[in-house]
This record gives C-alpha cells, structure tokens and sequence, in this order.
C-alpha cells in the first residue's frame, strides 16, 4: 500500500513516518510532501493508494489537492488532517469524495484505524493486530520512547504467552530494526537467553530499557532525538558538540544551552557517555587493548580514558574487562554512573 504525507510542518512528517505501525502493520514506508506543487508532481509520477494531506498550511492548501485528486483519479482514499475549529472544511470536502478526516494533533492509534479502512476499501490485506500483537507494539513504542510503564507491561505479556520467547524475541527484533546503531552498543545475539526463562528475558528488557533510557534522553523531542542519532550512528568518529552545531546550522551556544534545557544533560557529557558505552561494548566484546580503545575513540592516551572511565562508572576499563572474565558478562547502564553494574545474565562471545 503506497502512502503519501502532505504537510507544510516537516517535523511533523518526520514523527509520522517513525510510527511502529508502518513496519508492523502496514509494511510500508510513506512518502512526505510538503507542498501541492510538490505532491501533485509526486502523484503524477508514482500510483499512491492514500492520501492523507492537511487541510491548509504553508504551500498545503487541502481543498485545491482533492479537487485535482478526484479529477483526475491520483489517490484512491484521501484523508484530512483538520485543525480544530476547521470542520465546515472538513463537510465540505466530504461532498467531494473525500474519504475521512482526521483532527490535529493526531494521535497513532487513529492514524492506523483510519489506514486500516482505507486498506480495506482498497483491496489490500493488512495484518489485522491481534491482542498479542496490540500488546507487543505497545511494549516495543514504550521502550522506543522511554516509558517505564513499558517494561511491566511486557512483564505481565510475557506470563500470558503460550510463546513468551517468541514473544520476546519479536520485541527485541523490532527494537534493533528501529535503531540499527543499538548494535554498537550491544550485540543483538546476548540478549538472546540460552533457554525460555521468562524472568531472564525481563531483567534482559529491563536492561536494554535503562540502555535506551541512557542513550536518548528525550526520545519525544524531534530536534533532540536527531541529535542523539547523529551522535550514536558516528560514536567511532570524531564528533563534538561544535561539529554538531555546524551540521544541523545551530549557534553553538544556542545548541548547548537547549540540549541542556531539554535534556538536563550537557551535550559534551552526554557525548562522552555515549562514547563511555561504546567503550564498554569493546572492550567485553573484543581482544583489543585498552590503550587502543581510547585512542579509537578519542581519547588522548590510556591515562587520561581511564580516568574518564572511572569517573563515569566507578570502576577501570580493566576492572571491567577483569569482572566479566571472572564472573560472566555484565551489561553497565545508566546505574553504573551511580556505583556498581547490575549483574546480568546475558550470554556474550568474545571477537579477535
């Protein structure tokens, strides 16, 4: 099923598109306009099932793009972002074959009721939720976006599960498609338990939540979580908060001082941290010398890492490297800032 965005708010779009049910439900990625003059070019080139536009807004004018839609048959299904206060719009457009509407601020849940009947009316099968797929979307969402209530929800799922591995596995599966960088991080294979341990896969998603928690502070803030992407997709790079500034064309005080407001993180900190937990995966996940994972990560000599090491998790980079030889993998997340990891039963392989 082929989907066209049209809205003059680009962020917006953005958040659209990052919605669980494109891939889960509707298998799909949508396309984004923002523009009529844009759109039309668009539905001229390429057959688009629906149609969703907002009624007015920037160069969006809904009204002209349906009249032309429905002349010349360019969308089968459109549908109507209205503002409130815009329902006479609405009306109107319904007496020129439009399909449905929505009004702002949208939420996903009656995006995908609405995608879902447009499906229908156009002929295509969709992968209907059932209740074990509503509970597992709502677990993955939360998780995406930083709610604790997702961690006991999946622990309350997983008990009901004729297939809690299953169950699990597809939460795991969905996160890492999400965020393809987790993988520096931690390698998707560890949090696959040797055995169907329900309680073990929970600690498991309780781990990978604080992770997550830890890497995107503030996964609901577009700007923010841009950044966050851009600093965890080139964590092996060199990467500051100048540069940052320079490649999103933001003052670099301005930078600074609203990532901090938003965040209650310092960028720079929040920069080393991520690069603190890139450290832990190398060095429990590789042979590489210690020395060496500093400099790659830059940091000027073994000293001055390990001193950063240590003032943001209590312990040395070797200490680390010691206990998970000694007493099996440990996963070090935002509570190792505070004092000692959480033990946990990941299992691990150890690279050359």
């Amino acid at each position: 099923m082929n989907v066209l965005f049209v809205d003059a708010d680009k962020e917006l779009l953005e958040s659209y598109g990052g919605w669980l049910c494109w891939s889960t439900l509707f298998h799909c990625t949508p396309a984004n306009a923002y523009d009529n003059a844009s759109a039309l070019t668009m539905l001229r080139l390429r057959r688009f099932d629906l149609l969703i536009t907002e009624v007015s807004g920037g160069g969006v004018n809904g009204l002209a793009l349906l009249e032309e839609v429905c002349r010349d048959k360019l969308a089968a299904c459109v549908v109507f972002l209205a503002k409130r206060g815009s329902f006479s719009v609405a009306q109107k457009a319904m007496r020129c074959r439009l399909f449905d509407y929505l009004t702002k601020p949208v939420s996903e849940k009656e995006m995908q009721g609405v995608i879902l009947r447009a499906a229908e009316h156009c002929g295509f099968a969709t992968d209907e939720p059932s209740g074990n797929a509503l509970a597992r979307n709502a677990v993955i969402h939360g998780l995406l976006h930083g709610k604790p209530e997702s961690v006991d929800l999946f622990r309350m799922e997983i008990q009901k599960e004729k297939d809690g591995a299953g169950f699990y596995a597809n939460v795991i599966s969905a996160i890492y498609q999400n965020l393809p960088w987790l993988a520096n991080f931690l390698e998707m294979s560890s949090l696959r338990p040797a055995r169907e341990d329900r309680e073990l896969c929970v600690r498991n998603i309780e781990a990978l939540f604080c992770l997550l928690r830890l890497l995107l502070p503030e996964p609901d803030d577009c700007t923010i979580y841009k950044i966050n992407n851009y600093v965890l997709n080139r964590i092996d790079g060199k990467i500051d908060s100048r540069s940052i500034a320079e490649a999103f064309f933001f003052n670099y005080y301005y930078l600074s001082s609203m990532y901090k407001a938003k965040t209650g993180v310092n960028l720079q900190k929040y920069i080393t941290t991520a690069r603190m937990m890139r450290a832990c995966f190398l060095i429990r996940n590789t042979r590489r010398r210690i020395y060496d994972i500093g400099g790659e990560l830059g940091f000027q000599g073994g000293e001055h890492f390990s001193g950063r090491f240590r003032k943001v998790f209590g312990f040395s980079p070797s200490a680390l490297r010691a206990r998970d030889a000694a007493e099996g993998p440990i996963l070090p997340l935002a509570a190792a800032a505070r004092g000692a990891p959480p033990p946990l039963s990941l299992s691990s392989r150890r690279k050359a």
